[in-house]
């Protein structure tokens, strides 16, 4: 992957997009009929990251097989009351409880950035879907201020996309995603968990090289 491939952002930018827009879609109780998993493969191509195809692959197939029936499948996993819940807010696996400190904490965060969730979705601001539309927004912030020649504002927020990743995202979403897929085994849910998994790692694992590039000019 090259690094100052200014196409990079958009790419990324895109996958945690369609991670945030699929998940929301889902709890709306609707399949968005365009969904369309050829620009998502050839994003993650694009990123250096088509090793993660066959489970794009999996998931259209799941969904042709089993259309609706995901979307029961989705409040069954993570509002379904099991013994162990996988609820998909952040509180929950850092705080204890819904709505905790780190509640507080992401939305100020996002404040810091001038961004507000969208009143239309009713949701605590550590919820899965926010949570990774942030990150996109993030992405695409810290390209245009690059591309704008503002090094000062893109490093910023270069690093505080890693800042946020590692801080709010990722001390919940390993144990979020292994719990899930252990429920889900090979349904739809299960092959979209391991899929945002492995791609928030290879991620964070790109953007240290963006870090290692930046402390080098």
């Amino acid at each position: 992957m090259h690094t100052t491939d200014e196409n990079i952002p958009a790419a990324r930018a895109y996958v945690y997009r369609w991670f945030s827009e699929s998940f929301l879609t889902l709890h709306q109780r609707q399949i968005a009929i365009d969904w369309n998993f050829t620009p998502l493969r050839d994003a993650l191509d694009y990123l250096g990251f088509s090793g993660f195809n066959p489970l794009v692959n999996i998931l259209e197939q799941l969904l042709g097989q089993h259309g609706e029936s995901i979307i029961e499948e989705y409040f069954a996993l993570y509002y379904g009351g099991q013994d162990d819940p996988v609820p998909p807010f952040g509180s929950w696996w850092i705080d204890g409880g819904f709505n905790g400190p780190s509640t507080l904490a992401v939305y100020e965060y996002y404040e810091q950035f001038g961004m507000q969730p969208d009143e239309e979705v009713q949701m605590l601001p550590d919820h899965l879907s926010i949570e990774l539309e942030f990150l996109a927004t993030l992405i695409l912030e810290a390209h245009e201020y690059a591309s704008k020649g503002d090094a000062t504002q893109g490093t910023y927020a270069l690093r505080a996309q890693r800042e946020f990743l590692h801080t709010f995202v990722q001390p919940w979403l390993t144990p979020f995603c292994q719990r899930g897929m252990e429920l889900a085994g090979k349904s739809f849910q299960g092959a979209w968990l391991q899929l945002l998994y492995e791609f928030v790692n290879a991620d964070d694992a790109f953007m240290a090289t963006l870090d290692k590039t930046e402390a080098s000019i």
